[in-house]
């Protein structure tokens, strides 16, 4: 759900969560909106017109039922604004108990609902209109019907056109604080249960990331079913949802839903795990589950979360760890892990993701830090013992995440290149025993450089990072958008094929010579980075899960970190962002 409560502070929000729990009527609830918003308008009135309290508070009544006007028909609900000026409809459906507080006819708003008229201005399911289209809506509104008025009480011309523009101007000040009381209202006139949009406003509250569409429609057509979740197994009714696309049967109760997901390849071990997980971190969790459109890939990622967790163990308390932390080392890793075997796995099908983000804003750049490599199935078992080792850390919290995603960065790019010829069971050690072999392969990458050989279970460990005879890597070119740019002292060279790659590598004493692959695939794009004439850096770009240039990875001599100098507030932040700019216009 896109932010409909903003506020961050729960107190104001603690009288408005109250009215959701309480059983008044819609009719009630518009009334008490009404006069907060229509409140101020009689007094005005009568100083302008001069008529009596009578024929000003029957104005107002009209005004009132105008505002927001409901009509039920079979299947279908109408909600008309501001005397007509936008309508929505909303498919409804019967529900068995239901809230009648908050239903009309006992009947559910199920879809989203669909413009009839006025101005489209979102197809969210639940981002109601903002406090500024609010204001603009009413506006139009009061001055529309303040002018009719006026012309049948006699006044008219210039002043009628002033004195209706200072009362609407007068009341739409009021609709400042009733921001939140007019989306809660709305969603009730829509037939939204009002225990589902007090749910939705907790987790808000909370800080909760944004859902996506599909998980609030299905949150929506399910949640009478939340009844069937008493005391504590309440929290994992997000997985219930989750589960109905896999689940044959009528109602969600908490066997079947184990049942149906034991059947899909979750373990009874992992569903009982689950229970120690935070709401927050299970609702997203959940929404990642529903973002593969397609059964195999849900099928994937239960059998990956159930391997998951097993070789996690039960020694970690997640309430006492941040919630950043929890993410990544309990979903997004996860969810890393699921693409590499889905390249192999579902060739017909392919997985589809939704657009959740799971790392937070400091580290956005490697959002998709091991989907964009070059990685085959049969990295997959080593590969999960080194994202498992690095879950552990993050768990841990022993640093700070920018500083363990910059060293899992160099971790697969060793393992990249080396880590096939390692035997599988070495990967059981710590990440930091992982670490310091990468550091010691990058301080020698500006040697030579190796490409990877087949996976072998039984090759031996090496030594050191010497490695056999073998035969040259092919020569790959691949097409750059744009080859070349200049901003003020910086200048963007782009590194066109393999071979610029290793000459890159060699120069700056890191191990770019290695993206090649990468490059080739289009998950990266590589530029050589000048300042004021002198060669400062490597910049890598890729794309982030909206389809926008993010910059990777920003590296100077012997991997010397340079992105902060680009990102907001750094002193190259100007020069890259023209860059970007012109990168994300000739990528069109």
């Amino acid at each position: 759900m896109d932010m409909i409560f903003p506020a961050l502070d729960e107190a104001p929000y603690r009288p408005l969560r109250r009215m959701l729990r309480s059983t008044q009527p819609p009719v009630v609830l518009r009334e008490t909106l009404q006069r907060c918003i229509l409140g101020d308008l009689a007094d005005g009135l009568q100083v302008v017109t001069g008529h009596d309290e009578s024929v000003v508070r029957e104005f107002l009544a009209r005004l009132g039922r105008e505002f927001i006007h409901v009509r039920q028909e079979a299947g279908c609900r109408i909600v008309s604004l501001c005397g007509g000026t936008t309508e929505l409809h909303v498919k409804t459906q019967a529900v068995r108990d239901a809230e009648p507080a908050s239903h009309f006819n006992d009947e559910a708003a199920i879809a989203v609902w669909e413009w009839a008229q006025g101005p489209r201005r979102h197809t969210r399911q639940w981002q109601v209109f903002s406090l500024s289209q609010w204001q603009i809506m009413i506006l139009k509104w009061l001055r529309q019907r303040l002018l009719e008025w006026f012309a049948l009480t006699g006044l008219s011309g210039e002043a009628a056109t002033v004195a209706a523009r200072d009362v609407a101007q007068a009341a739409i000040q009021r609709t400042s604080a009733c921001g939140p009381l007019l989306d809660v209202v709305l969603l009730d006139a829509l037939g939204y249960p009002r225990s589902l949009v007090d749910y939705h406003l907790r987790l808000c509250l909370k800080g909760r990331q944004p859902t996506s569409t599909e998980w609030e429609m299905h949150l929506l057509a399910h949640w009478s079913d939340r009844l069937h979740w008493p005391g504590r197994s309440r929290k994992l009714f997000p997985v219930a949802v989750a589960a109905a696309a896999i689940s044959e049967a009528a109602e969600l109760t908490p066997a079947q839903v184990r049942d149906a997901l034991g059947a899909a390849g979750l373990s009874r071990n992992a569903w009982a795990h689950l229970a120690r997980w935070p709401a927050d971190t299970l609702q997203i969790l959940c929404q990642t589950l529903e973002g593969y459109h397609e059964t195999c890939g849900k099928h994937l990622f239960l059998q990956e979360l159930s391997v998951w967790l097993a070789r996690l163990g039960k020694d970690f308390r997640y309430y006492g760890i941040h919630r950043d932390c929890r993410l990544i080392a309990l979903v997004w890793v996860v969810r890393e892990s699921v693409e590499v075997r889905a390249r192999a796995e579902v060739v017909e099908r392919p997985v589809r993701m939704n657009q959740v983000s799971l790392v937070p804003e400091c580290v956005f750049w490697h959002e998709s830090l091991i989907s964009r490599r070059d990685l085959a199935i049969h990295h997959h078992a080593r590969l999960q013992r080194v994202l498992l080792a690095f879950a552990r850390e993050v768990l841990l919290a022993r640093s700070d995440l920018r500083t363990l995603f910059e060293r899992l960065s160099e971790v697969l790019d060793w393992f990249c290149v080396e880590g096939l010829r390692i035997p599988r069971d070495w990967f059981k050690q710590p990440f930091g025993v992982m670490h310091g072999r990468s550091r010691c392969w990058h301080e020698e990458v500006g040697q030579f450089l190796r490409p990877p050989i087949e996976d072998d279970d039984d090759a031996p460990l090496a030594a050191g990072i010497a490695a056999p005879d073998g035969e040259p890597a092919p020569f790959l070119a691949w097409d750059v958008p744009l080859p070349c740019y200049e901003a003020g002292d910086l200048s963007f060279q782009a590194l066109q094929d393999s071979q610029s790659l290793q000459e890159e590598g060699a120069l700056m004493l890191h191990c770019v010579g290695t993206y090649a692959q990468v490059c080739a695939a289009g998950r990266s794009l590589i530029f050589a980075v000048s300042e004021a004439g002198q060669r400062l850096g490597t910049l890598e770009m890729g794309r982030d899960l909206q389809e926008r240039w993010r910059p990777i990875q920003f590296k100077g001599l012997q991997n010397r970190q340079l992105l902060p100098t680009i990102l907001p507030g750094g002193q190259r932040h100007l020069g890259f962002e023209a860059f970007r700019r012109a990168l994300s216009l000739t990528a069109r």
